[in-house]
């Protein structure tokens, strides 16, 4: 009785897990450009609604002890931005990381492409059919948007695709293996050529790499060493002093001044940014200017996770989504469970160049976080 309850508890937990993403994917498409208002706040309410459903399934689930250092870690930190006046703007995906602990990363990942494959098709469907603007140029409340096939922007269109793509290969689990070439070569063809995602079509490739690494023993044992490791995980780390150091000199700087457009803009944002919002222990939010002389540079672009992070999070947020990255790695090669480096590795070399990683909608790795700590079974991975 009480396995079909629990059954019953996680087949919930899961639909709410996955209402979740629908939610960001559709309040990421042109629906929202009309809706400012309800776009502001909905969606973070229902990501609060949801982490208190999901809190309340995991205890009547049960819970481990480390599900309950989870629960009491990840409470002292809401806590601390509250407190210390951090980034407030957090506190509903940092209650949302909280929540989701109890049902292993395989099965999150699984409900993630699930639901991110309805999702993207509801958005699909709406601009077929007339019902939000499907496709071009749009210009709303003083800024540009590219709609492509109802969502603002191609690239959140692309890495969408490239997320899923590269969460089937990290799940492996579709029975024809011509299948699933066919859709990792359509996901190819249409980040690169249609969407012109460059960026996406570099992570999914270097995805298919690691895949191909750790599926053949001989050159598995390439990547099996301590040196690698190392590798593997200092990239974060000097992904980060390269974006801090180029913000830094940016002003002073001839050939980064220079080569501005060929960067996407991308030097002189992280430079203004450094600028006007010093660092902080907890965060801050930002003001974003369209209009009159102190206009933000980017109009509220601002691509580069590792520098984005630190002046937005905070110090603390910041060093812990770095720790994680390592975890998370480090967890992988002690199990001799390498999968799960098909996503993430991608992400951190995506992340250099991309904010994708942070949205609830594009990456499932985030909300994955609870669920590397608290199920640490070898089959989780």
């Amino acid at each position: 009785m009480n396995n079909k309850r629990n059954f019953n508890l996680k087949e919930l937990y899961l639909l709410i897990y996955g209402i979740v993403i629908i939610n960001y994917i559709y309040f990421s498409s042109t629906w929202t450009l009309n809706h400012q208002r309800v776009w502001y706040s909905y969606p973070n309410r229902i990501m609060l609604i949801a982490g208190c459903l999901l809190l309340i399934i995991s205890l009547l689930m049960g819970i481990s002890y480390r599900g309950i250092i989870w629960l009491f870690s990840m409470s002292i930190l809401i806590g601390m931005v509250y407190v210390f006046d951090g980034n407030k703007g957090l506190i509903p995906l940092l209650f949302m990381m909280l929540s989701v602990f109890i049902i292993n990363p395989a099965e999150l990942v699984k409900t993630y492409v699930k639901y991110s494959l309805i999702g993207a098709g509801m958005v699909v469907i709406s601009a077929v059919s007339g019902y939000i603007p499907r496709s071009g140029h749009i210009f709303n409340n003083g800024t540009w948007y590219m709609a492509v096939w109802g969502f603002q922007n191609p690239n959140f269109l692309g890495y969408l695709i490239v997320s899923i793509a590269l969460c089937l290969l990290y799940l492996d689990n579709i029975e024809s293996k011509k299948l699933l070439f066919m859709v990792q070569f359509l996901a190819i063809l249409v980040i690169h050529f249609y969407l012109d995602y460059d960026t996406g079509t570099m992570g999914l490739i270097l995805g298919w790499g690691i895949k191909y690494i750790i599926s053949n023993k001989r050159t598995l044992m390439l990547i099996r060493n301590k040196i690698i490791l190392i590798i593997f995980c200092a990239l974060p780390i000097v992904f980060e002093i390269i974006q801090v150091r180029v913000a830094q000199l940016y002003q002073t700087n001839v050939w980064l001044v220079a080569h501005n457009d060929f960067f996407h803009w991308r030097p002189a944002i992280w430079s203004y940014y450094w600028i006007n919002y010093p660092v902080k222990v907890f965060g801050q939010a930002f003001e974003i200017i369209k209009s009159g002389f102190n206009i933000t540079v980017g109009s509220g672009a601002f691509d580069g996770m590792y520098i984005y992070t630190l002046l937005s999070w905070g110090l603390i947020l910041n060093f812990l989504l770095i720790l994680y990255f390592d975890y998370v790695i480090v967890s992988a090669y002690k199990k001799e469970q390498f999968n799960i480096l098909v996503i993430i590795l991608p992400v951190i070399v995506m992340s250099f160049f991309e904010n994708g990683f942070l949205s609830v909608a594009t990456s499932p790795l985030l909300l994955l976080a609870g669920s590397f700590y608290v199920n640490r079974r070898k089959d989780n991975y």
